[in-house]
């Protein structure tokens, strides 16, 4: 037989196309492969291969038609063909005879049993170059029809191809049932061995069924006793969890915090090494390039400080459980800064030393504030103190003239009045209205420069007595007005008696002077508190106030109307707001025009505020 002829292998599958090739590359023979039937049928016209091996199962055309189309082909119907199937039903086997198939190979195949049916069918090919018979045998099969143009050896071979695949079958078959037939009998002597075995273990299995039945009870009890323990336990370990959780969460939270502090804190463990630095801590001992191992726990502190941490403040610590002082550091500048220090030691249950931590707070702005501040005191002490002279100044240097030019001022009106001419009248009660109005503006400046600059007096003042004192001092007033004042129960404060009498006094004074011409003035006093402040508020019917002077009426000096219009020298008010703010509290006013005003004020309730 001559070698390196050309096959041709039709396969879908190109894993079982590269198999057929390997096998017959190695019988020595070339090998092409088409993945479809119309390649297949282009490759074979073009170069003739010496066979065709086609699976039949294949999409586009498969085998069956792949070979019908080969045979019915004048040029090439003399190319032998193989048909590879998985089917090897008699009407796989008719249709592959019908379509002139020259071998049909049942998959899955022996290589050695396929290599032989190749040689076989190409030496036949070459002995006969075969071509397109005209003798036609019909065939039935199943009330079906099967027309087969294949000559006698043809069909034999292939019913001898297919009568091998149905004995190596049969004889599978054969060999499998001798070796059930083994089993079964083998299965039959274990059975009865296992019978007697049964028979035995039953009898010993009643009698530990009665050892069992008295055990049942007494282990249901046990199992009852267990599982109450069990759920005791379960609670504690629920419990337990709960806690850990809840410790877990804290500690997170406590990590969070310390991580995102803006201090520096600094764990060592017992031999003062650094074994923890917060994420600030390690920027700045990053900034100043410091060796921790180097200078452990005191590596932010200055040269100075790390003396005094370690001669003065873990002693301190190591005796109280901590230390706190000022120390002084290094800033991202590396320089030095003033700063807050902690240290604690800390220990375990048997007061042993666990570890230490610090905390470090730079406060040189805080330094810087409290430089200034001084400074500022120094300053407001100085003009205090100005004031106080001046205020000396008021009640001394200023008043005594002032008196002298009143006291002549009123003995010139009395002696001289109607005795001049008419303008010499006008011009005397001018300068006595002016001596008045003066020496009622120094009273009332000398009594606000006072205001806080006096030891504070204060004592429990029953503010019912305080409107009774007002009252009586506005009594002609009052009466002039025909005005109607009501007041609630009012608290009892801690405050300056004579300071509650002048507020009441100065508001409820305003209320009858701000009055609408022809209108009966109307005054009520309430109160209401809170847990921190009593609230006082003094409502009348009066003119009311424009918003925009809101602020300004509690300025010193400020009018609102002229002096031809109403009286007063503008610090009533003045002096009302310096007197709450002395006592803690705040004043504030609300009105509408036409519709009245109200006073507002609080006075605190705690000692300590005022004290």
């Amino acid at each position: 037989m001559e070698r390196y002829k050309e096959i041709l292998v039709v396969e879908d599958s190109t894993t079982q196309a590269e198999q057929l090739k390997y096998l017959l590359e190695n019988h020595n023979y070339k090998v092409m492969i088409s993945n479809n039937g119309f390649d297949a049928l282009e490759k074979i016209r073009n170069h003739k291969p010496s066979l065709v091996i086609s699976d039949v199962m294949m999409p586009k055309m498969n085998g069956i038609d792949l070979c019908l189309a080969i045979k019915s082909d004048d040029t090439i119907n003399s190319t032998p063909i193989i048909l590879l199937t998985s089917l090897a039903e008699p009407e796989d086997i008719l249709r592959g005879l019908e379509c002139g198939a020259d071998n049909f190979i049942i998959k899955p195949y022996d290589d050695s049993s396929l290599i032989i049916r190749v040689e076989s069918l190409l030496k036949i090919s070459d002995k006969t170059k075969k071509s397109k018979t005209s003798n036609a045998v019909e065939v039935s099969f199943n009330d079906k029809i099967y027309k087969i143009n294949s000559d006698r050896t043809q069909i034999l071979d292939l019913l001898m191809s297919t009568f091998q695949n149905a004995f190596e079958q049969n004889r599978e078959l054969i060999q499998s049932q001798m070796e059930m037939t083994i089993l079964n009998e083998q299965l039959e002597e274990r059975v009865e061995q296992r019978t007697e075995s049964l028979i035995s273990e039953i009898y010993e299995k009643k009698k530990a069924e009665e050892e069992l039945i008295k055990y049942q009870n007494k282990l249901e009890q046990m199992v009852e006793e267990r599982t109450s323990e069990l759920l005791k336990v379960n609670k504690s370990l629920v419990k337990e969890i709960e806690e850990r959780e809840k410790i877990e969460k804290d500690q997170k939270l406590l990590a969070l915090v310390i991580e995102s502090s803006p201090d520096y804190i600094i764990i060592a463990n017992e031999n003062k090494k650094v074994i923890y630095m917060n994420e600030a801590a390690k920027k700045l001992k990053e900034s100043l390039n410091y060796d921790v191992e180097r200078y452990g726990f005191t590596v932010l502190n200055s040269a100075e400080s790390s003396d005094q941490i370690n001669e003065i403040a873990i002693p301190e610590a190591l005796i109280n459980g901590h230390w706190q002082g000022e120390t002084t550091i290094f800033n991202e500048k590396n320089q030095e800064a003033f700063s807050s220090q902690t240290v604690i030691v800390h220990r375990d249950k048997e007061n042993k030393i666990d570890f230490y931590s610090t905390t470090i707070r730079d406060i040189s702005k805080l330094k810087k504030i409290e430089k200034d501040l001084e400074r500022r005191t120094e300053d407001f002490m100085r003009v205090n103190e100005e004031l106080k002279q001046f205020a000396y100044i008021a009640s001394h240097d200023l008043q005594e003239p002032l008196r002298m030019v009143s006291s002549y001022t009123k003995l010139l009106s009395k002696r001289y009045k109607d005795k001049l001419d008419e303008n010499a009248n006008d011009y005397i009660n001018y300068a006595v209205d002016g001596a008045i109005r003066m020496q009622k503006l120094i009273d009332s400046l000398l009594y606000y420069s006072r205001i806080g600059n006096l030891i504070k007096k204060f004592r429990p003042v029953d503010l019912n007595e305080s409107v009774e004192n007002a009252k009586l001092n506005l009594q002609l007033l009052i009466e002039e007005t025909k005005a109607v004042i009501s007041s609630e129960e009012l608290p009892t404060v801690f405050a300056d008696s004579t300071q509650m009498t002048q507020i009441l006094q100065n508001i409820i004074s305003n209320s009858l002077k701000y009055k609408d011409e022809g209108k009966i003035p109307e005054i009520k006093i309430s109160n209401k508190s809170n847990r921190k402040y009593w609230h006082i508020k003094i409502e009348d019917n009066g003119i009311g106030i424009e918003e925009a002077d809101f602020e300004r009426i509690f300025l010193v000096f400020q009018r609102l109307h002229a002096r031809n219009e109403y009286s007063g020298t503008g610090m009533g008010l003045a002096i009302c707001k310096k007197i709450v703010e002395y006592h803690e509290g705040k004043i504030w006013v609300e009105s509408n025009i036409g519709k009245g005003t109200t006073f507002h004020f609080t006075l605190s309730k705690s000692i300590e505020n005022i004290q």
